[in-house]
């Protein structure tokens, strides 16, 4: 497994995985030299990955049965979403059906949606 990349300046890549098979990528941190940089860890579900920074912001990746990108949601209440097709020589093609929605609560708790 790769564990980590190196430049001639000092900077680095370090990779961390699960401990249990298929060993899925954990972690991705940056380095400088020493110096931590940027970070992200990878939590896996169905059909889905995690992504959350060492700010602690997150997306949720989804994908169809195929492994393709179907879905985005951030922790901020918005999504991105797309179709794929067949057409030509471009199978699973992500169309340019996207649509950024936004979630909010007032002040009586009550969920809207905005599109």
């Amino acid at each position: 497994m790769l564990t980590e990349v190196h430049n001639i300046d000092g900077y680095s890549v370090k990779y961390g995985y699960y401990g249990t098979k298929p060993y899925r990528v954990k972690s991705i941190t940056e380095y400088a030299g020493m110096q931590k940089g940027n970070s992200l860890s990878l939590t896996y579900g169905y059909n889905s990955t995690k992504f959350t920074d060492n700010k602690k912001r997150s997306e949720i990746y989804r994908f169809n049965n195929s492994g393709n990108l179907i879905h985005i949601h951030d922790g901020f209440g918005h999504a991105a979403s797309g179709k794929y097709n067949r057409s030509g020589n471009h199978v699973n093609c992500l169309e340019n059906a996207t649509k950024f929605t936004s979630f909010f609560r007032d002040s009586s708790a009550s969920l809207f949606v905005l599109r």
